[in-house]
């Protein structure tokens, strides 16, 4: 997200929260759980379906209070830091699956990621967005199963 709009909010965002006092912490933490992330739910993920749109919606407002608030603040801030030269270090397998259609994550973004890791394979499934596992999930059964099935071997 280098020089980006969305890079200068979430780091707004995270230095907001990262710096403000505990009580108003809470804010940041309702803020994405329920303003940010419900609307993007409308755009990013890449269905017809508007009820598979509104389940995703469902999920993020039920099961956002069970989540621990400093869990997410970490997670947060992290996103918003990583330092991505780290990732040159891992040599650990991975695989990236990417939605072809992802309007937060362009493929370009993804080829720079994949090229980071010394041995990471990549498949993008060209129907998908933001969101494979609600939007492809049929396609995105076949990816893993390729994956697993060379790792297998």
């Amino acid at each position: 997200l280098e020089g980006t709009w969305a890079q200068k909010m979430y780091g707004l965002f995270a230095a907001g929260a990262k710096h403000s006092p505990s009580f108003i912490k809470s804010f940041f933490f309702l803020w994405r759980s329920r303003p940010l992330s419900v609307p993007l739910d409308l755009f990013t993920i890449r269905t017809k379906s508007i009820r598979k749109k509104m389940q995703r919606i469902r999920e993020h407002i039920v099961k956002q209070p069970l989540q621990h608030e400093d869990a997410v603040e970490e997670e947060w801030l992290s996103f918003v830091a990583y330092d991505f030269m780290r990732v040159r270090k891992l040599r650990t397998p991975a695989h990236l699956i990417h939605g072809g259609k992802d309007i937060l994550l362009n493929t370009a973004q993804v080829d720079k990621f994949q090229k980071l890791f010394s041995s990471a394979t990549l498949d993008i499934i060209s129907e998908a967005g933001h969101v494979p596992p609600v939007e492809a999930p049929g396609e995105l059964i076949k990816v893993i199963s390729k994956y697993l099935a060379t790792k297998a071997l």
